[in-house]
């Protein structure tokens, strides 16, 4: 059992709703659910008794949530004696890949903020090799990023979460009107892709999957930034393979489809550095963990 368990059944419990408590919490229902049903497996007993339209308490539950309060004051009393002692206000570091993470990192930062303040994440957008070297360096704590095909073994990157590439095209484009394209169906498109010498391994991926199928791979323009990507795309420039993530479907002047077979995955992962990694990095990164996988 974590103080995390104990977080969600007093949330539950005080909104008398899943749906209410995963929206105070910046969660999804099932996940949420999940973990009322893990607490109470734990414990041996049922805290809630559930129809189709109410929740409530049961006297097991209701004896555990006086406990449950008490536990969650005296743990958030003693994180102020510590930031106390602390002499004020950290910060820590952290490079990420605004694409990669769009979808879960506010709602990281919220509860790093919740649980950690006064201190702060510090977020920087770099490159592959900034993230590198800053992690190696000992200027980034933490990076969320593809993990690189040539890092130093110095440095650990753990898998979070993998993501299909999708093919996103301009609205007026003569594929547009497909479910779904071949890698064969890209033959002669002009692609836009990330900076080869900010991002090696997006350029590398695409152009070993194109090759596997035959497929000529014309690169026609490069950028810098996930924005300026997008926005070449909208403007007819071209075409692009982007993570699913990404959130574009509903992105006025673009189409998103997949592609069959599909490219390879790209895996989101957690970079830091084992004999570096100070408490205060080591409390974030377990916020993004939760988040990510809940």
């Amino acid at each position: 059992m974590e103080l995390r368990h104990l977080r969600y059944f007093v949330a539950v419990a005080e909104a008398e709703s899943v749906t209410k408590a995963a929206i105070r919490l910046h969660l999804s229902q099932p996940p949420l659910s999940r973990q009322i049903r893990d607490l109470e497996e734990e414990l041996g007993v049922t805290l809630f008794h559930r129809t189709a339209r109410s929740l409530r308490l049961t006297p097991a539950g209701r004896a555990f949530l006086a406990d449950a309060r008490a536990v969650l004051v005296a743990a958030d009393e003693a994180i102020a004696r510590v930031r106390a002692s602390a002499g004020g206000p950290r910060t820590i570091e952290v490079g990420y890949a605004p694409t990669l993470t769009a979808h879960f990192l506010p709602r990281a930062l919220d509860e790093f903020r919740r649980l950690h303040a006064p201190a702060r994440v510090r977020l920087h957008d770099y490159s592959t090799a900034e993230m590198l070297a800053g992690l190696a360096g000992g200027q980034l704590d933490l990076t969320l990023q593809s993990p690189p095909e040539d890092a130093p073994r110095s440095l650990v990157f753990e898998p979070l979460a993998e993501f299909a590439l999708r093919a996103v095209l301009p609205a007026c484009h003569a594929l547009a009107g497909r479910r779904q394209l071949a890698p064969r169906d890209l033959a002669g498109e002009k692609f836009l892709i990330y900076s080869r010498d900010d991002y090696p391994e997006y350029a590398g991926r695409l152009g070993r999957f194109f090759a596997a199928h035959r497929v000529p791979f014309r690169i026609d323009a490069e950028f810098d930034g996930a924005a300026s990507l997008i926005a070449g795309v909208q403007s007819g420039g071209g075409i692009a393979l982007l993570p699913e993530c990404s959130s574009l479907e509903h992105t006025s002047g673009l189409v998103v489809r997949p592609v069959r077979p599909s490219p390879p995955r790209v895996v989101l992962a957690l970079g830091f550095r084992p004999d570096a990694l100070r408490p205060l990095a080591a409390a974030f990164a377990a916020i993004v963990r939760d988040v990510v996988r809940p």
